[in-house]
């Protein structure tokens, strides 16, 4: 029976990969509005496409992108060792995929450019019913591989499975796009297109650079597979040379078989430099290991990271033509706004995977090579470095004509290194176990053992506030605001949010309690016991903000309502308009704060990295949806027309990073109280986050207004007295030092509240660095 960990970990995998599907499913975000009568006789008029050997790859795709929706659903079962069970799970797992599907495509007609077909809706049923019998037959025997997997104990048995894992995918990759075909003619076909080449390097075109560069990168994909055989051990050098020979062979015999890849001997041959290549290393490994002392063994390691980002460079800024005049902020903006994935939609289905997979694959020896030079310090500390160059590659990307600088590409670098990292840590656990010896120094075990940081994170947990402080601390904020607010001196936008009498009490009560709850959440949700509710992250916002919705629309007058979130424009009810418009602000605002939040637990060991990479993640899907509700159905006098370029997607975003970087002020220097060990750092990132808000506030607001006989700034409006003397110089710049430094203090103050721990708790927490 599996246990709660193992469960766990693929209920959050199943999250991801549904997210994924639709996300992917969306790509690019081209919505366009359609009535829902005519979007319903559309779909019932969808065509059923006679598909040929170019689609047959789309329809493949579609199918195997269900098959491991439904699998990974069956893992969430506790006892799958009954086919009964197994049957009445999948009974109603795959009918939900195949609602899945229809909505997916009743969806994608509101988004020009994708193609909706029953062809789609045919091959992801089939896909899900695919995976469903597969668990019902093999599921007992898939979770015991995936718990032996996990569970293996010494080094070369977890060796040999990360090589396992590394061939499924080699295959995979190869059979893409899946254009499969037995057909005699179409194979005919392809060895007289010439894709089929049976005598080594006749096939070769192009320079001499990019012949070399094609050799090499067909080399490179096979080293890690004699280094991984290495490294198993029990082989010799011919015999690992062998071994690949063998499977590369294998792998482009399948190759013929697919109709628009290219199967070429030149590729069984360089499959055997590749491994002679990584068995050496192995060798050198193993050796070094034995004669040399461990420090020098890590500051070889620390070496080893000089000809990788050489390597890096190389690959991604080949063929190096360079062209400074693209280097321009259009360009910037488009790369910092264009959505997740989309430059991988305009491809094929190989050649994106093609990309996903070197964006991965040339990051994981960072990944590795940090965890051997560095292993005292965790990831936490160690994952700015591979996205630096990350960051450094898609930035010069930007002036080279023939590559797309995409953020994209980042996060898949970043990942790439954080799963290089990971699996250095579990072969080293293994390797560990099996001589006896404690997997870390004690010193690092002090710092950042599994035991410490939940330590940490339950002291962190029982800190937080109960009701009754929530109470008092929603009563405290009101009070500040109610007497605050009667300042003459303040913007009239803010005074003009507490009516005259009782009303005006019961408005700061409702602002007071919702911005408690909106300091309080973050923090309930990033504790151990909590952190379930992550997955449903965007439910948990919506609820959230519909309860902080109900507070101030009982409260606080309708007018300020409308300033912010625009007059009521669909023609339907009213406060349900305004309730969506309201939840999807409150959500984006959240979640900035706690990203910010999240991400200083990850520097202080108090939450996972893998927590913030989820984060990211639903960000970045969210992020069209949320400024499309705030900002592109809000057609009315709002704060829309205060923000820059009309109020576009990349304005939208410059905001939301401007309201990050604000929190994340706050959060760090809250962090910086709380966890001494991480002072300067979390001091020094406050600093950077303060001057980058101000400027991204800047650049996101409108900065020439033409209203009410004026001309004024976005600044001006919303920090001035009143509309008859706009603040301007240095007083302007006053009021944002002290609105900014206001919102600051307070979430300071709260996150401080949230994070307080009793007295009991201090000595247990001395050595992890977390301090009362």
């Amino acid at each position: 029976m599996p246990n709660d960990p193992f469960i766990r970990r693929h209920r959050y995998l199943l999250a991801l990969y549904l997210l994924f599907v639709v996300y992917g499913s969306l790509v690019p975000l081209h919505y366009q509005w359609r009535p829902w009568d005519d979007a319903v006789q559309a779909f019932q008029r969808i065509p059923f496409l006679d598909l040929g050997i170019g689609s047959r790859a789309d329809w493949v795709a579609n199918l195997l992108l269900f098959i491991p929706l439904t699998v990974l659903a069956g893992l969430q079962m506790r006892d799958p060792s009954h086919l009964g069970r197994r049957l009445l799970h999948m009974f109603w797992v795959w009918p939900l995929s195949v609602l899945l599907a229809v909505a997916i495509e009743f969806t994608q007609l509101y988004f020009p450019g994708r193609t909706v077909s029953q062809n789609d809706i045919f091959a992801e049923a089939l896909g899900g019913l695919i995976g469903a019998l597969l668990f019902v037959g093999l599921g007992p025997q898939l979770m015991g591989w995936l718990q032996r997997f996990n569970d293996a104990l010494s080094a070369s048995s977890r060796v040999q499975r990360v090589l396992q894992a590394y061939l499924l995918v080699l295959l995979g990759f190869s059979i893409l796009p899946l254009d499969l075909t037995l057909s005699p003619v179409e194979l005919y076909r392809k060895w007289a297109a010439g894709r089929l080449i049976l005598l080594p390097f006749t096939g070769l075109h192009g320079s001499g650079a990019e012949i070399i560069y094609e050799l090499l990168t067909d080399v490179l994909v096979w080293v890690p597979v004699g280094l991984l055989w290495g490294l198993a051990g029990g082989l010799t050098l011919a015999q690992v040379c062998m071994r690949t020979l063998t499977v590369a062979a294998a792998i482009e015999f399948l190759q013929l078989f697919v109709f628009t890849r290219v199967t070429d001997s030149t590729d069984i041959l360089l499959s055997a430099g590749g491994a002679f290549v990584g068995a050496w290393i192995a060798g050198r490994m193993h050796k070094l290991g034995r004669v040399l002392p461990l420090g020098q063994q890590r500051k070889l390691a620390e070496l080893g990271l000089v000809p990788w980002l050489a390597m890096v460079l190389f690959t991604f800024w080949f063929p190096f033509d360079f062209d400074a005049s693209r280097w321009t902020l259009a360009a910037l903006q488009d790369m910092l706004t264009r959505p997740p994935l989309t430059t991988y939609y305009m491809r094929s289905e190989f050649g994106a995977t093609n990309e996903v997979l070197r964006k991965i694959g040339f990051f994981i020896p960072a990944g590795v090579l940090l965890r051997l030079a560095l292993p005292h310090r965790g990831w936490r500390l160690l994952w700015w470095l591979p996205l630096g160059v990350a960051l450094l590659i898609e930035t010069v990307q930007l002036g080279m004509p023939g590559k797309v600088a995409d953020l994209t590409d980042a996060a898949l670098n970043l990942l790439g290194a954080w799963l290089g990292w990971r699996l250095t840590q579990w072969v080293a656990a293994g390797a560990a176990a099996s001589s006896g010896r404690p997997a870390q120094p004690p010193a690092q075990a002090a710092q950042l053992s599994p035991t410490r940081r939940s330590q940490a994170a339950e002291s962190a947990s029982d800190g937080m506030l109960s009701v009754a402080q929530l109470a008092g601390v929603a009563l405290a904020v009101a009070l500040f605001l109610f007497l605050g607010l009667q300042l003459s001196r303040l913007p009239y936008n803010l005074r003009e949010l507490l009516p005259d009498g009782l009303m005006g009490v019961a408005s700061a009560l409702s602002l007071g309690t919702c911005i408690a709850l909106m300091v309080a959440l973050p923090q309930w949700l990033l504790q151990p016991r909590q952190q379930r509710w992550l997955l449903g992250l965007p439910l948990v916002l919506a609820l959230h903000g519909t309860l902080c919705f109900v507070l101030l629309w009982a409260a606080v007058p309708l007018d300020s309502l409308h300033d912010i979130l625009g007059a009521p424009v669909l023609g339907g009810s009213a406060a349900l308009e305004l309730w969506g418009r309201y939840v999807a602000l409150h959500s984006a605002v959240m979640l900035q704060v706690l990203g910010a939040l999240l991400l200083v637990r990850v520097m202080g060991g108090l939450s996972r990295f893998e927590q913030l990479l989820y984060w990211l993640f639903l960000s970045l899907l969210l992020a069209w949806p949320l400024h499309y509700v705030v900002v592109d159905a809000a057609a009315t006098d709002n704060l829309v027309e205060l923000m820059a370029d009309g109020g576009s997607f990349g304005t939208s975003t410059m905001l939301a990073l401007a309201l990050f970087c604000m929190a994340l002020c706050a959060s760090s220097l809250a962090g910086a109280v709380r966890l001494p060990r991480q002072r300067a750092r979390l001091l020094a990132l406050a600093v950077a986050a303060a001057p980058a808000a101000t400027a991204l506030f800047w650049m996101g607001c409108e900065q020439v207004i033409v209203k009410y006989g004026k001309v004024f700034s976005a600044w001006q409006f919303l920090l001035s007295t009143d509309r008859e003397h706009y603040a301007t110089g240095a007083d302007l710049w006053l009021r944002y030092g002290l609105a900014f430094s206001a919102v600051v203090s307070v979430l300071v103050a709260l996150q401080l509240l949230a994070w307080r721990l009793s007295g009991s708790q201090r000595q247990r927490l001395a050595a992890s660095g977390v301090a009362a």
